[in-house]
């Protein structure tokens, strides 16, 4: 309702030539995210498929004979400290996250975080279970080089939230 609302009163004062280019804009940009999409899930799709191990390689006879036991992994709870001083080191030129939180906004909050974020790492490190929530990322196409008209000069840039860094 309030929607519709909105819609009739800008429809009233923005011309309806504006809201149709607008809208064309739009249109084009979600085609362009969606051929980037495309492109990134399907390039490394096949690799490795066509190539056939080769097992009597130097190197992998060499990767073979050093191979020992994969020690067991154990990670302990971590310090109200430690997650202090890791706020404390965090750059805040570093890209927002999905989430919408800028990593001066949690150098701000830094005295009010610092016990919650201690208390959630180690709630994940004790479940081994990390937030899903946490996994999700804003993908970004970075130019590398040549024809910017080509998504193969593209490569995909993942930015995570920026409190996704102390799980690391």
């Amino acid at each position: 309702m309030a929607v519709n609302f909105a819609y009739k009163y800008l429809e009233k004062i923005i011309d309806q030539d504006d809201i149709n280019q607008a809208y064309s804009d739009f249109e084009k940009a979600v085609k362009v995210a969606e051929h980037f999409n495309d492109f990134f899930i399907n390039v490394a799709k096949d690799i490795g498929n066509n190539t056939p191990a080769n097992n009597n390689h130097p190197s992998v006879k060499k990767i073979h004979e050093n191979k020992t036991a994969t020690p067991q992994l154990e990670f302990s709870a971590i310090s109200n400290e430690f997650v202090d001083k890791q706020l404390k080191k965090l750059n805040i030129k570093k890209a927002t996250g999905i989430d919408g939180i800028s990593v001066k906004v949690l150098k701000l909050a830094q005295p009010v975080i610092t016990k919650p974020i201690t208390e959630l790492i180690n709630m994940t490190i004790k479940s081994a279970t990390f937030p899903d929530k946490l996994k999700e990322a804003q993908v970004v196409p970075l130019h590398k080089k040549n024809n910017v008209l080509d998504v193969g000069n593209y490569r995909p840039v993942s930015i995570l939230p920026a409190i996704s860094k102390f799980f690391e």
